[in-house]
């Protein structure tokens, strides 16, 4: 398929048994439709493999440089004494006191 109608028209005739002309040309004048949006962007409820791999790139993107800094940051004791029982003693450093 693609945004071409005609080209539409020509692919269905070739696909699909469509009883007649005028239910063929709504099922390509759709389809065309649709081709035009999902150009534009993501369409809801239609999941193509390209779709698909830019909303993985985009859930597995890393930052540079994390949004969260702790340095200059004070850490109260029961905070310290929690995070040095599991084991995040890279967190609580001497400058945190």
């Amino acid at each position: 398929m693609s945004v071409d109608f005609h080209y539409n028209k020509r692919v269905l005739d070739d696909v699909a048994m469509i009883p007649t002309k005028k239910i063929r040309n709504k099922v390509a004048g759709y389809a065309t439709r649709l081709m035009r949006r999902i150009q534009t962007g993501p369409v809801r409820g239609i999941s193509l493999k390209l779709q698909e791999e830019e909303r993985e790139r985009k859930m597995e993107f890393i930052p540079k440089e994390s949004e969260f800094k702790i340095e200059n940051k004070t850490i109260d004791e029961e905070t310290k004494r929690m995070l040095e029982t599991l084991g995040l003693t890279k967190l609580v450093s001497k400058k945190h006191h």
